[in-house]
């Protein structure tokens, strides 16, 4: 359990960095429902939201095609990084720049002890 100070901390420096995602122009691809109503919560528009859930993955892997940048926002637990793989193999082969870079400072932020985008809600709510 975190205290509160680390709480706090980890707030603000998410806000910070969903503040600074939301002015990206390029989609985010997220696993599923409730990794997008997180995003939403932290401020982020829900039309540059991808989700996996639901859709056979050439027909996302198609729609990102279309894009020259596309952040990666997936799960830490194996499947997501699984996921993660296979879309940056299959978007690095079609010449899409892949933006890594706020997954990473998520990871960071919480030391690595998060496995879900989705439990970022309750810093939001």
């Amino acid at each position: 359990m975190e205290d509160e100070q680390t709480k706090q901390k980890r707030k603000e420096a998410l806000q910070d960095l969903f503040h600074e995602m939301s002015l990206e122009d390029c989609p985010i691809l997220v696993e599923g429902l409730r990794d997008r109503l997180a995003l939403v919560i932290a401020g982020i528009d829900e039309s540059h939201i991808i989700m996996l859930h639901g859709k056979p993955l050439y027909e996302v892997e198609e729609y990102l095609e279309m894009h020259d940048r596309v952040i990666l926002l997936l799960d830490y637990d194996r499947e997501g990084k699984k996921l993660f793989k296979r879309f940056r193999r299959y978007l690095q082969k079609h010449k899409v720049r892949i933006i890594n870079r706020y997954r990473r400072i998520i990871y960071q932020i919480f030391d690595g002890h998060l496995d879900c985008i989705e439990h970022l809600r309750r810093y939001f709510t």
